[in-house]
């Protein structure tokens, strides 16, 4: 029953992380979500990040990822 749902969920993260591996460098990400139940007991989350200067990858400067994940509860 659509009562059973819970509600949607909007939501913006930044974090910092220092490497630990030598010649890296600090990385710096922006997560920005939205979750949404599609069933009782089942979520979706559509994700993305912005990552500023990846730690393990001094060749690019920035990257992008999107992500959908699926979770459930019982």
């Amino acid at each position: 029953s659509p009562s059973q749902l819970q509600n949607d969920l909007i939501a913006a993260a930044f974090n910092w992380g220092d490497a630990a591996v030598n010649e890296s460098r600090s990385e710096y990400n922006l997560e920005v979500f939205y979750r949404f139940p599609i069933f009782p007991l089942v979520d979706t989350t559509l994700s993305y990040q912005y990552i500023i200067n990846p730690a393990l990858d001094l060749g690019i400067d920035h990257a992008s990822v999107f992500s959908l994940r699926i979770r459930t509860t019982f």
